[in-house]
């Protein structure tokens, strides 16, 4: 008696493993569509999203890097680029708080979409080619009366980058530093 007991519950945890992994497998089956915001004025385009990953989100996030939709690396020439075209207002004095970069390509569509705030420090920290004609400069503070930044460095100076922290254009430094 003891051991049809004990292959009717083995039985009983087998075949709640196995309807289990089907449900498992149906739900990942039946969402295989993404909708991703592109362009300005924005439009959805609907991308197909296969795969073996066990994760629905994995699975996105692995078509949309594969894709350009989700980026993992963001260049500091890219967020440059980004600044002179479609966040221009932002940059118009010249200074943008990181905080407030970090919130145009998290709240609007037509931005690049980064994984993370990460990605964006890493950009902003990144070795830069002619930062002074393509890139910034980082500092702590502006004093707009004295048009002086605080703790000016180049993003190349090993720093953190906080919500508080400034990207300021080359030009910016040079009317700073006095050079």
């Amino acid at each position: 008696m003891d051991m049809r007991g004990s292959m009717r519950s083995r039985g009983t945890v087998e075949r709640q493993t196995k309807a289990s992994e089907t449900t498992d497998a149906r739900l990942l089956g039946a969402y295989q569509w993404a909708l991703v915001p592109t362009g300005q004025p924005i439009e959805m385009q609907a991308i197909k999203v296969e795969g073996q990953a066990t994760s629905l989100a994995e699975r996105v996030s692995r078509r949309l890097g594969n894709d350009g939709a989700l980026a993992i690396q963001h260049a500091a020439a890219a967020i440059r680029h980004q600044l002179d075209t479609t966040a221009a207002p932002l940059w118009a004095d010249g200074h943008v708080t990181v905080g407030a970069l970090w919130r145009l390509y998290a709240e609007y569509p037509y931005m690049p979409r980064l994984r993370n705030r990460a990605v964006l420090d890493a950009g902003l920290t990144g070795p830069q080619l002619l930062w002074e004609q393509e890139g910034f400069a980082l500092a702590d503070d502006y004093d707009p009366a004295t048009g002086m930044y605080r703790a000016l460095v180049l993003p190349t100076d090993r720093r953190d980058t906080d919500s508080s922290a400034r990207a300021g254009d080359g030009a910016a430094r040079t009317r700073a530093t006095g050079r």
